[in-house]
């Protein structure tokens, strides 16, 4: 190998040295932020660090006997090194700040690592050194699997996304599961914020007692979903029969009274309270 070509070559191994330096500087970061998961990126950070050792020493190996070195090619080009480094950093101030989201920074490592595959250590140089072959086996194989592990934790990361999300939206059937003892009226809030309570009722027979009225403070607007109830109104000379997709609005301060449901099967309301 030529003295240029050496030159240029060892100048391309401390870049490839410090991209993986920096590598391992994001792994160790992401340890710091995310303690569940500190061994995942210890793990990485270790063998980033192993990568830049074995690059050290090829080298020293091709410092020693260029004339066993022949051909070169460029890792990347030095404006494509500076971006991926000006980028490595500004994800690891974003990790270090809180700033990171644990999902985008595996996608961005993931696609780093392909990079780096791309780079293609085993066609930088043609050599009968099996001393050299052997370290740049160990990266290019090393590279794959940490691909590989960063692929299958984003994946789970990410299936974990969606089971939480649809854990939030708590999807629920209003007629399913309920209650087995109906021999009582039972109340069920759904919904609760500041301006509003949606709640579930279940009746089975069941009325307000005789010479009673209800009155409430907010609005009240009922839906029955399922069976069938009649309310009575003061004031009022006809009752409000209900049944499935019936509903009324109840003034606030407005008295009423539930003078029927049905006793052979539950009747399942609906009620939003607001004022």
């Amino acid at each position: 190998m030529n003295p240029a070509d050496l030159e240029n070559l060892l100048n391309g191994f401390k870049m490839m040295a410090k991209l993986e330096l920096t590598l391992a500087a994001l792994y160790k970061a992401c340890a710091a932020a995310w303690p569940e998961e500190r061994d995942f990126w210890a793990d990485l950070e270790a063998q980033e660090q192993g990568h830049a050792r074995n690059i050290g020493e090829m080298a020293r190996l091709v410092t020693e006997h260029p004339e066993r070195y022949e051909g070169h090619r460029v890792f990347f080009q030095p404006k494509v090194l500076d971006r991926m480094l000006a980028d490595l950093k500004a994800r690891i101030d974003d990790v270090a700040g809180g700033r990171a989201d644990p999902e985008a920074v595996l996608r961005f490592a993931r696609d780093t690592e392909q990079s780096l595959i791309n780079a293609r250590y085993d066609e930088i140089v043609k050599t009968d050194d099996l001393a050299f072959e052997r370290l740049v086996k160990d990266i290019v194989v090393a590279n794959y699997e940490i691909r590989h592990q960063l692929h299958t934790r984003l994946a789970e990361v990410q299936a974990e996304k969606r089971r939480r999300m649809l854990e939030e939206l708590r999807p629920g059937d209003l007629l399913a599961e309920l209650p087995a003892d109906l021999s009582r009226e039972t109340f069920e809030t759904l919904l609760e914020t500041g301006a509003f309570r949606l709640e579930r009722i279940v009746s089975r027979g069941q009325a307000t007692p005789e010479g009673r009225w209800l009155e409430s403070d907010t609005h009240e607007w009922v839906m029955v979903i399922r069976g069938r109830a009649r309310l009575e109104f003061e004031g009022v000379d006809a009752p409000v029969e209900l049944g499935p997709g019936g509903h009324v609005t109840i003034p606030a301060r407005r008295r009423h009274r539930v003078t029927w449901t049905d006793p052979g099967e539950p009747t399942v309301w609906l009620a939003l309270h607001y004022a």
